[in-house]
């Protein structure tokens, strides 16, 4: 089996691992409303290494400016592996006392995508040292034939090695009439909604662990209120998908 294809074959062995998307309201209220997950341009990440080549590649093969050009042809939607909740996730991907957090599986992220015309492809990130390892290196013949060798995309530094990423990618190249890319257009701009099936994708709503309780502290706080309130109105409801507070939220027992 070679390298790259085990990227994306090593999550397979278990469909069932929980993953989990954590958002601000508004991406999430976005996800409810529009049925699409939001799928981020790989230049648009703070992580300036996103899509680049570690240094024994670079000596091995060179430099390629069409390895730096392809970016902006690849959107990414990031996703955590963990069985469990994340505090650190929380706080590293939420902000203010409106987060949210969306858990799913590998499956039911791979069948939300049966009503979407371009099917991502969804593997699991490796972290390696980018001073001392290989990773798979593309060329663009596979790319213009139609074999796209995501992995450029599925290495990141092993100073990320807490993300525990999982990543769910889509391809929109600009073609010209010659069958070569057009770099000169971009089809992304910042990134593009992918259709999903908001029932498969979501196996429990989780609400951030900040937002004041009611004073009895056994009743929903406000914003659990509001999301179950509105998750109904768009066809999500509570009876079949858990919407609830964080159970970091919970009181200690001593």
């Amino acid at each position: 089996m070679s390298a790259e294809y085990k990227i994306f074959e090593k999550i397979k062995k278990n469909e069932n691992a929980k993953i989990w998307r954590y958002m601000d309201l508004a991406e999430f209220l976005s996800l409810l409303v529009n049925k699409s997950l939001y799928f981020k341009r790989s230049d648009k990440f703070e992580d300036p290494f996103e899509g680049s080549s570690p240094k024994l590649n670079v000596e091995f093969v060179g430099r390629s400016d069409f390895l730096k050009k392809i970016r902006k042809y690849v959107a990414i939607s990031c996703w955590h592996i963990n069985e469990n909740e994340s505090a650190a996730m929380w706080k590293l991907y939420t902000k203010g006392n409106s987060g949210i957090a969306v858990q799913s599986t590998y499956k039911r992220l791979v069948d939300s995508f049966s009503v979407c015309n371009e099917k991502p492809e969804v593997g699991v990130v490796q972290y390696i040292d980018f001073q001392k390892d290989f990773s798979v290196i593309p060329n663009q013949s596979e790319y213009l034939n139609g074999r796209i060798p995501f992995y450029q995309f599925m290495y990141k530094r092993k100073s990320f090695i807490h993300e525990q990423e999982l990543r769910a990618l889509i391809f929109k190249p600009s073609i010209n009439a010659e069958g070569e890319f057009d770099f000169s257009e971009d089809l992304i701009y910042h990134g593009i909604p992918v259709e999903v099936e908001i029932q498969t994708l979501i196996e429990k709503i989780f609400i951030c662990p900040d937002p004041d309780p009611d004073p009895d502290h056994n009743a929903a706080s406000w914003l659990t209120k509001l999301i179950k309130s509105i998750a109904k109105k768009c066809g999500v409801d509570d009876s079949e998908i858990p919407i609830k507070r964080s159970s970091l939220a919970d009181d200690p027992i001593y």
